[in-house]
């Protein structure tokens, strides 16, 4: 109700670039691009793993050259979110944050920061299904200083990135359901895992209903548990929950 018809209109724009991305990778590729509909003239998008801030992709608005050296700067200097960084609290409290005071704030990530020539930013975090999965960074370098309607703009977009993520998860696992049920209907013979998934889902909602009192697995571990039943691979694991691999390791280790 705090953005006025024109900036709502923006946002509108942004969020439906993202509603052509069918798969999680053509959304983390969309991603920065299309919050520049907004008026953005930088935008980075970053994965958040196991607490680690990881530079995914960036968009420049007439550079895109920086905008790649952005992303190789950012995955060389991955940072632990921390409590002292202001971004750690952003994803604790749920909720975006302006940055007026970029080069002096002792609690963003400097070395980002100089590689930047950052001012001022805004940020907000990005969100599947109640978790941190994700952030959002954007100025308007070199021109321009952002201010809280923008931060208000990019907290609604971060939202519908959220939603994009969801739906693109959901549909990766639609997907593998409906690969298993035609192939069960056609009589064809099908690969192991595809025969036992009916018995292996069984076996799991059984596991949930009594292990759930103990709480013994995190919900995200109830996450990959249920892709193992479904047959799915580490890496198909990490693209539909959005994890490194190497994270996906560490669940089924914890799993098993």
């Amino acid at each position: 109700s705090e953005i006025v018809a024109g900036e709502s209109f923006a946002v509108q724009l942004a969020l439906d670039d993202l509603a052509c991305a069918p798969t999680m990778e053509e959304i983390v590729a969309r991603a920065p691009g299309a919050a520049s509909h907004i008026g953005f003239s930088r935008v980075l998008f970053s994965r958040v793993d196991q607490g680690v801030w990881l530079a995914q992709t960036a968009h420049a608005v007439d550079d895109p050259d920086f905008a790649e050296r952005l992303v190789d700067f950012g995955v060389a200097h991955s940072r632990r979110l921390t409590g002292w960084l202001i971004e750690a609290e952003m994803l604790l409290t749920g909720q975006p944050i302006l940055v007026s005071d970029a080069k002096s704030n002792p609690r963003v990530h400097r070395s980002l920061v100089r590689f930047a020539r950052a001012n001022d930013y805004v940020a907000a975090p990005v969100q599947a299904w109640g978790f941190p999965v994700g952030m959002v960074h954007a100025d308007r370098h070199p021109h321009h200083r952002v201010d809280d309607v923008d931060r208000r703009m990019l907290g609604v977009y971060a939202q519908g990135l959220g939603l994009a993520i969801e739906r693109a998860q959901l549909a990766d696992r639609l997907q593998v359901i409906n690969h298993a049920s035609s192939q069960s209907l056609s009589g064809a013979e099908s690969p192991r895992w595809v025969r036992s998934t009916p018995l292996r889902l069984a076996a799991v909602s059984q596991a949930c209903d009594a292990e759930r009192a103990g709480e013994r697995l995190s919900p995200r571990e109830w996450d990959v548990l249920r892709d193992i039943a479904l047959g799915k691979t580490n890496a198909q694991i990490a693209a539909g929950l959005f994890l490194a691999e190497n994270t996906v390791k560490v669940h089924v280790k914890r799993i098993l």
